[in-house]
């Protein structure tokens, strides 16, 4: 019989109440292990460490870079005053040349980028340029060198092709020859007005007397102190202004 005194049954909370799935379940208390400012945290904590580590490894290679030059300099110091003391001109001291030569493009290829090691090449270049004048072969052996190596400083640059080109013209190549004293040119160094004399060479070699018409004046106009056959170059602009 129905007791009028009992309670009503209470109706679920939930649908999933009467499988034990209503409200004060696991299923509602349940929460994600990383809320999305935890992750947020995490994220700048990486971010922060990848750039710390970042920063050490870029700070490891500018010291190492820095130790490399050190060294490469001490090396090409000790060569210098070698060179500085070693008679060039003097045969009985070709050997001592050549080994003065191997050394110096030794130190430039063990420390390739160094400005230091850039310049014991060229010295390498200046002694083998020595010994090419009895052994044209060492000629070829100094572009293969210059060409091997990677140059960023505009100066050493326009040595490196004012050598290359040389070694071209030494073998009568012209033509191979003034795509590099063109390039030698562009920038001021020391050998700039022999590298536009030997251009001028070159252009008249190939029968362009316009162009080295042009060159030979130009390096009277903007290297007035050029003392190194001044009169034999005013004497060739006269002749190849008549012939043009």
């Amino acid at each position: 019989k129905f007791n009028k005194k009992s309670k009503p049954r209470e109706a679920p909370t939930s649908v999933f109440a009467p499988i034990g799935l209503g409200r004060t379940s696991l299923f509602y208390k349940f929460k994600p292990i990383y809320d999305l400012e935890t992750m947020q945290k995490k994220k700048v904590g990486y971010i922060g460490g990848t750039l710390l580590a970042l920063a050490m490894v870029c700070g490891s290679f500018y010291l190492f870079g820095l130790y490399q030059e050190d060294k490469a300099q001490k090396k090409l110091a000790s060569l210098s005053g070698k060179a500085a003391n070693l008679d060039i001109e003097n045969p009985d001291r070709k050997e001592e040349i050549e080994v003065l030569a191997k050394d110096a493009q030794k130190v430039g290829e063990d420390y390739p980028k160094t400005v230091a090691g850039k310049k014991a090449l060229i010295l390498a270049a200046r002694h083998y340029m020595v010994l090419a004048e009895e052994d044209r072969s060492y000629y070829s052996k100094i572009r293969k060198m210059l060409k091997s190596s990677s140059w960023s400083d505009q100066e050493e640059e326009a040595t490196r092709n004012a050598y290359i080109g040389y070694t071209f013209l030494k073998e009568k190549q012209w033509k191979k020859a003034i795509p590099y004293y063109k390039k030698a040119i562009e920038h001021p160094c020391k050998d700039r007005p022999a590298s536009l004399e030997h251009l001028a060479i070159c252009y008249e070699s190939v029968n362009d007397k316009e162009a080295a018409l042009v060159t030979y004046q130009k390096l009277l106009d903007q290297h007035p102190e050029y003392s190194n056959g001044r009169q034999r170059i005013e004497l060739k602009i006269g002749a190849l202004t008549q012939a043009v």
